[in-house]
């Protein structure tokens, strides 16, 4: 369990089941039904909730969130920010993942030039099911693997 940041007294985290009580002060304006996830959706905050454990999967703050990762990037600020405070990212299009911390994404926005946040995302990680990278690979050669 990550523990994210507090806004109202709610505490936000990945992870745990989802019962929508715990953040009766959050006015959901849609909920969609996708095949394996349940998508709830408030103005500034959006959960991805698992159909097959009824567990948060990922939290999405969008538009005009004052919640702040780990209380120092929020939306506005700029991905340099995120490069000085977690380190080098992973960078696809718009999307910029820290390669020093798991479970956490930051986009910015789509505008020529932009290099200001627009949302970010926590998300509950996955187990790697790719090919490994041959350099990898060539490291685990002659690795005896454990019973």
């Amino acid at each position: 369990m990550r523990d994210i940041n507090f806004i109202n007294s709610l505490e936000f985290s990945v992870d745990i089941l989802f019962n929508k009580a715990d953040y009766d002060t959050l006015v959901f304006s849609e909920v969609k039904f996708l095949e394996n996830y349940t998508r709830y959706q408030s103005l500034n905050i959006w959960f991805l909730v698992a159909k097959c454990d009824n567990k948060i999967e990922q939290i999405s703050f969008v538009r005009n969130s004052t919640v702040k990762f780990e209380g120092k990037i929020g939306i506005g600020d700029k991905i340099s920010k995120v490069y000085d405070y977690l380190g080098d990212c992973e960078t696809q299009g718009r999307i910029y993942e820290p390669i020093n911390k798991e479970g956490v994404l930051f986009e910015v926005e789509n505008k020529r030039g932009s290099d200001r946040i627009e949302s970010f995302t926590i998300f509950r990680p996955r187990v790697f099911l790719g090919v490994l990278p041959s350099h990898i690979a060539d490291n685990l050669k002659g690795v005896k693997k454990l019973p």
